[in-house]
């Protein structure tokens, strides 16, 4: 499921919790911001995450401008250097 080097994240059922980036508390994260999620982390575009989720463009820039406001983030680049330590199996 989800293992950490820091371990500064937590499941709480099955939910990804993370640690917002200015203030640390706790911020939860839907099964399908949590696929998105996951596919950022990889580098992949919006584009490339519509396809593989099998969703609309306009949705997927939806859900990663929702994660991006939920972890106090302002694009991509942020979220990769904030989380690339979580590993998922």
């Amino acid at each position: 499921i989800l293992q950490s080097l820091d371990l500064e994240e937590k499941e709480v059922n099955n939910d990804l919790c993370l640690p917002h980036a200015l203030n640390n508390q706790w911020v939860k994260l839907t099964q399908q911001q949590i696929r998105c999620f996951k596919l950022l982390l990889l580098g992949k575009t919006a584009k490339d995450i519509a396809q593989d989720m099998n969703l609309s463009f306009r949705t997927i820039q939806h859900y990663t401008a929702t994660i991006y406001e939920r972890l106090g983030l302002k694009n991509s680049r942020e979220l990769i250097a904030r989380y690339s330590y979580l590993t998922f199996n």
